[in-house]
């Protein structure tokens, strides 16, 4: 999700959990859709033809992406685990 975001993507995913709705807002950068209601088709037919909101999401995804979602950012993270482990014991 991620590196297809990277590339320019809109990722289009069937579900949704605190950590995607913390990162990732609906319409904005990415699209939800429920698989079991046929109206979350409507949803990504409309988006494969607005071209200026596929562009849009796209810009947005990626930047969420570069923001603090790099390998580098969690090797940084990884990091500062460490860090606080060694002063907490």
């Amino acid at each position: 999700m991620f590196t297809a975001a990277l590339a320019g993507s809109v990722n289009i995913v069937d579900y949704n959990d605190e950590y995607l709705d913390e990162h990732f807002k609906d319409t904005e950068s990415i699209l939800y859709y429920n698989y079991q209601e046929l109206n979350s088709l409507d949803r990504i037919e409309t988006l494969y033809k607005n071209t200026e909101l596929l562009e849009f999401m796209s810009h947005n995804a990626r930047n969420v992406i570069l923001s603090g979602h790099l390998w580098l950012h969690r090797a940084q993270q990884i990091i500062d685990a460490v860090k606080l482990h060694k002063l907490l014991h």
